[in-house]
């Protein structure tokens, strides 16, 4: 929401600095209005003349190439038979404050196919440079989806305190309601071997489905107990080859030698290409420990330009449409709940049926 009619030097600013100048064209261009330059200074001085309403320029501030434009996502699951119950017990807490340290409130809703969903509203305190304490008013909508093993309560987050907010909501709930066990449960690295940390994400990079494909790790860290480490390009390269020729990625000498000094991966940053199509985003699945939780993120999106005079291919930023991120990161949360649950029905006791279970993994698939 922008809470204050802008500036025309504040929307010049912005489309100079911020926007690439498709995205500006584009924008107006949807508004009725037809900007014929190509340069961001002459679009920006001819868009800056414009008057235009708060949910235009929502819109318009959506597509800053800004941090929080991109989504950050998590998620908790519970058994599909408690529901109802669930539902139940949100429609007991509307509109109630359930914390009046920080007024954390629950509204519950209905989203357009009928289906419930819940807000959580609640003031956050930090440090300020300039009084002692800041408070912002913070918002994080939930719903609730039905899959065929469980049930989801799928949620974005400007912040780690996002996701903890969420938790304590989960956990005064569940403390209300004597008569039924809830049981929350998050994916976590901690409840798997080591072995199986590492396949957890091997499979994931095999199941990335059309019309996306992974062309890159970007990023890679390993962890043991608190210590984390950023994997070296070198390093980033023999995994690259290992997985784009198909090849086992325990096979890598480097994972061999990740597994037996005890580390694991802990976060991944990947390259996906839309095939048929300019389009690309870096997805990051990342397992953070305070508080434990496990956040899937688009990181950066946009389009590739091709080169001009022997140039190499240049990447153009350009923010995902929000709806879009929805989606995909919804379908990436489902591939990862899959592979996860399938993990943990599957045990590992000796060497070799470690060797099988990693062959098995290669050609593994997810349910649609």
């Amino acid at each position: 929401m922008v809470r204050k009619y802008p500036r025309k030097g504040s929307v010049r600013r912005v489309i100079e600095e911020h926007l690439t100048a498709k995205d500006s064209v584009d924008f107006f261009k949807e508004r009725g209005i037809i900007i014929c330059a190509r340069k961001k200074k002459d679009i920006a001085k001819i868009g800056g003349d414009y008057y235009l309403n708060q949910n235009d320029y929502s819109d318009f501030k959506n597509l800053m190439d800004a941090e929080q434009n991109y989504k950050k996502s998590g998620r908790i699951t519970f058994s599909n038979n408690l529901k109802l119950n669930l539902e139940e017990a949100l429609i007991g807490l509307n509109n109630k404050v359930i914390d009046q340290e920080d007024k954390t409130k629950i509204t519950v809703l209905k989203n357009s196919e009928g289906n419930l969903k819940f807000l959580i509203s609640y003031d956050e305190y930090k440090p300020s440079l300039i009084d002692l304490l800041d408070r912002t008013s913070r918002q994080i909508e939930v719903s609730i989806n039905s899959h065929n093993d469980n049930c989801s309560l799928d949620f974005n987050m400007q912040s780690s305190h996002d996701y903890k907010k969420v938790r304590e909501v989960l956990s005064f709930i569940s403390k209300n309601e004597d008569e039924v066990k809830f049981n929350f449960q998050e994916i976590s690295l901690s409840k798997l071997p080591i072995i199986q940390r590492i396949e957890l994400f091997e499979v994931f990079f095999r199941n990335i489905q059309e019309p996306w494909e992974l062309v890159e790790i970007n990023k890679l860290k390993v962890k043991r107990d608190s210590k984390e480490t950023r994997v070296s390009e070198d390093q980033l390269d023999g995994i690259n080859s290992a997985l784009l020729d198909g090849y086992n990625l325990r096979a890598n000498k480097f994972v061999k030698e990740t597994l037996e000094k005890g580390f694991y991966f802990s976060m991944a940053s990947m390259r996906l290409d839309k095939k048929n199509s300019k389009e690309f985003i870096d997805l990051v699945i990342d397992f953070k420990a305070r508080p434990e939780m496990c956040e899937v993120k688009i990181s950066n999106s946009g389009v590739y330009v091709p080169p001009e005079n022997g140039e190499d291919l240049k990447e153009v930023k350009s923010v995902m449409h929000s709806s879009d991120q929805d989606m995909l990161l919804m379908e990436y949360k489902n591939i990862l709940s899959d592979i996860y649950t399938t993990l943990q029905n599957t045990p590992i006791t000796t060497d070799v049926e470690v060797a099988s279970a990693a062959e098995d993994s290669s050609e593994y698939k997810t349910n649609d």
